[in-house]
């Protein structure tokens, strides 16, 4: 599972970065060209930036609501309800079912086992919502400047073309 996730987060990289890094390309070289030929804005150039600036927004937006949902449930399931982090499908030890059962030489050792086992297991728990917080705070911390970034530019472009009427 933790594998799927890695490549499922490393395909969004590779599928958002190029888009963000084009479309901020494409918008200096309209930019540009808008300049050079004295303030007449191509209809296309202005339709595909429109149209790059608010999915980005809007892609950078998802970002950002992911992962403070996601924050909110590791931080609900560690303080809030504990419980619902437990594996429900891990059994007791045998020698916490049965106290009173009769000692044999291997109980120790199996009591013992079970005690790390258990130990094992709620140390990949932890590791896992740790790993699991650290992503979200990076598409937060990725996501809420790509936001504001994208949002300011169309902003800007609409007090622009309001200037402009």
């Amino acid at each position: 599972m933790e594998a799927l996730s890695s490549i499922m987060l490393l395909l969004g990289i590779l599928l958002i970065l190029p888009l963000i890094l084009g479309g901020w390309i494409y918008a200096a070289v309209a930019d540009y060209h808008e300049l050079k030929n004295m303030n007449q804005p191509n209809p296309k150039s202005t339709v595909i930036k429109t149209v790059y600036f608010y999915l980005v927004s809007l892609i950078s937006l998802f970002i950002i609501v992911f992962g403070a949902i996601d924050l909110i449930n590791i931080g609900l399931r560690t303080w809030v309800f504990p419980k619902a982090d437990k594996n429900p499908y891990s059994y007791p030890c045998a020698s916490e079912i049965y106290p009173t059962a009769e000692k044999t030489p291997n109980a120790d050792l199996q009591r013992q086992s079970c005690l790390e086992n258990q130990i094992h297991q709620d140390e990949t728990q932890a590791v896992q919502k740790q790993r699991d917080a650290v992503r979200d705070i990076s598409f937060i911390v990725v996501g809420v400047p790509l936001f504001a970034l994208h949002w300011l530019a169309i902003r800007r472009e609409n007090k622009k073309r309001e200037a402009a009427v």
